[in-house]
């Protein structure tokens, strides 16, 4: 297996949403893989280039960074800061730097809320909404994204292009069932 399955099977063995089970096993994979990673010039040469890529479905990305629901209407983006809403607009893009200081400033506003007193899971939730309007979607309980830059991470496609196919298949039903239902039979 190479780690993109293995990250997987992780997954379904754990068959749990709790980002602590996920910063338990993910954390020493992801530090192991970036010290190769560090090092590969040592193993390779200096003329090699070796390139590592995650390839995961939206929704466990956004378990693992924690970041708020890919559904949301509020910064439900993963590699951008847009929002659902905003209709034709210019995408901006969350590079490896940017995206490593949301999760500082979502870490540290998670923080401020926690030493306030209330509960955890209130917390948690006012921690969502702002991040959703003020943080790009990054809530800062995921995974550190040194240990898993954005850069590193390519998307399932294999889910897209079924759930794309799907759609324009049920699309396709609608249109024959209504000429069905029009011409009288």
């Amino acid at each position: 297996y190479d780690g993109s399955h293995q990250i997987l099977h992780l997954k379904v063995l754990i068959s749990c949403n709790d980002p602590l089970y996920h910063f338990v096993v993910f954390k020493e994979y992801f530090e192991s893989k970036n010290k190769f990673l560090e090092n590969a010039e040592q193993y390779f040469g200096e003329k090699c280039k070796v390139y590592s890529y995650e390839c995961n479905d939206m929704k466990f990305l956004h378990i693992l960074y924690g970041n708020v629901g890919w559904n949301s209407d509020n910064g439900g983006f993963l590699l951008c800061g847009c929002n659902r809403k905003e209709g034709k607009h210019q995408c901006k893009i969350i590079d490896d730097d940017t995206h490593k200081k949301l999760y500082k400033k979502a870490r540290s506003y998670f923080q401020r809320l926690l030493t306030s007193g209330r509960p955890e899971h209130e917390v948690i939730k006012l921690t969502n909404q702002w991040a959703a309007m003020n943080n790009c979607g990054v809530n800062g309980l995921g995974i550190d994204p040194t240990l898993l830059p954005l850069s590193r991470v390519r998307f399932d496609v294999m889910h897209l292009s079924m759930n794309v196919t799907r759609q324009l298949l049920n699309h396709l039903e609608q249109l024959v069932s209504r000429d069905y239902d029009i011409a009288g039979y």
